[in-house]
């Protein structure tokens, strides 16, 4: 249930959900959250203070490129929060003995970090190298007249 919780609560962020539940939900002084929720929700409640911020910023902006920069420092700010929740995972995961999350982890946050093109799929190499042959059997054919 626990990594459930957990894959629910990384989508929520990724689709950028969570923090308009978190607000609704938030945990009080007996709160039976887990030491990992609770630093999930540190993350999430400082960054959503942060994004109130920016939108702020955002609305008073003064022309396209002030917007702009906002609009960017906005998509870093949430990047910057998966990162954090991504980190947090990692280190209970740790302390729990789960190497294989721990790695599974690592490599996510390699992903956003260093995002690389997915190579293309078959069907778009037979399609390549389908365009290749007809140009070059045209090529040949206006040679020959």
């Amino acid at each position: 249930m626990q990594r459930f919780q957990i894959f629910l609560f990384s989508t929520l962020i990724i689709c950028g959900i969570a923090p308009g539940i978190m607000a609704a939900e938030q945990p009080g002084p007996e709160s039976d959250l887990s030491p990992r929720m609770l630093e999930i929700h540190q993350v999430l409640d400082s960054e959503a203070a942060d994004l109130a911020a920016l939108q702020r910023d955002l609305q008073a902006a003064s022309d396209e490129k002030a917007a702009l920069r906002i609009l960017r420092a906005i998509k870093q700010r949430k990047q910057d929060a998966e990162i954090s929740i991504l980190r947090i995972q990692k280190r209970y995961a740790l302390q729990e003995g789960n190497a294989e999350a721990a790695a599974l982890i690592d490599e996510a946050i390699t992903r956003i970090l260093d995002p690389q093109p997915a190579p293309p799929s078959e069907e778009a190499l037979r399609e390549k190298e389908a365009r290749r042959a007809e140009l070059e059997r045209r090529n040949q054919a206006a040679d020959h007249d």
